[in-house]
């Protein structure tokens, strides 16, 4: 009599593993290899700075199982398959899977988890000329170009930086005539700054600080008359001079009223 079958059967992925699978390290601490090479990837990890990483050596050395160790290491079991991508010898190598699947990868944000992403190239030596040649220039790219920050942006389009209009406001408000015009004719040759771009990140600066309202319509008044005599296209240096003494009589009109 033929045995019951079960009612519910497991998937085959589940009741069938290679050996090779089962029993892969899942640490870096589980790998025997060269201790200097893991010492080496374990100081990457702790410091959060994984460089591109080229291993090689004969099939059976543990390449792969190196790096799926450090990506084990790195990213958590939820993270892993937004933050990994692992390409075998067997999926195409042209360089349509560089432009497509791997740039769409790297570019792609996750809500799991901020920072780098792993791609994993299994025998990379297999990919077309076209194809590595384009995994260069992104590397090249990466390379070449920092990251975009704030002062980044105000350096690229010529606007003066929040730290350079801090000092500004401080040494028109604190520093006596001569010094905060030497300090800032400094400032504006070492940059490359134009007054009125001085005078619109000033004007913010203005309505942020908690002047009286009668100083700050005193201020407000006298940069707009600066600003009117500098689109006449009067000298840069009288309109500075004349915006540092607005801001010295503003001095002498809060310490009156204080």
């Amino acid at each position: 009599m033929p045995a019951a079958k079960p009612s519910a059967r497991m998937p085959a992925a589940s009741r069938t593993c290679r050996g090779v699978e089962k029993y892969r390290p899942q640490t870096l601490d589980d790998l025997i290899s060269h201790q200097d090479i893991l010492s080496t990837i374990q100081r990457f990890i702790s410091e959060d700075k994984l460089p591109h990483l080229l291993f090689y050596g004969p099939p059976g050395t543990g390449k792969t199982s190196t790096i799926l160790a450090c990506a084990k290491q790195l990213y958590k079991d939820k993270e892993f398959n937004s933050m990994v991508l692992e390409l075998n010898a067997s999926d195409d190598r042209g360089i349509d899977i560089v432009r497509g699947p791997i740039l769409s990868f790297a570019s792609t944000r996750t809500i799991f988890k901020r920072g780098f992403k792993l791609v994993i190239l299994d025998e990379a030596d297999a990919m077309t000329q076209d194809a590595q040649n384009a995994l260069r220039r992104g590397k090249s790219t990466n390379m070449a170009y920092g990251k975009v920050t704030e002062d980044t942006v105000y350096t690229c389009t010529g606007h003066p930086l929040k730290a350079d209009i801090a000092n500004i406001l401080d040494w028109m408000l604190n520093k006596d005539f001569t010094t905060a015009y030497k300090n800032i004719m400094e400032l504006k040759t070492l940059k490359g700054l134009a007054l009125h771009d001085i005078l619109t990140e000033v004007h913010v600066y203005v309505h942020r600080v908690d002047f009286p309202p009668s100083v700050r319509m005193h201020l407000l008044i006298k940069m707009a008359d600066i600003e009117y005599r500098l689109a006449s296209g009067t000298s840069e240096k009288i309109q500075l001079s004349a915006l540092i003494a607005a801001f010295q009589v503003t001095r002498d009109m809060i310490a009156a009223e204080a």
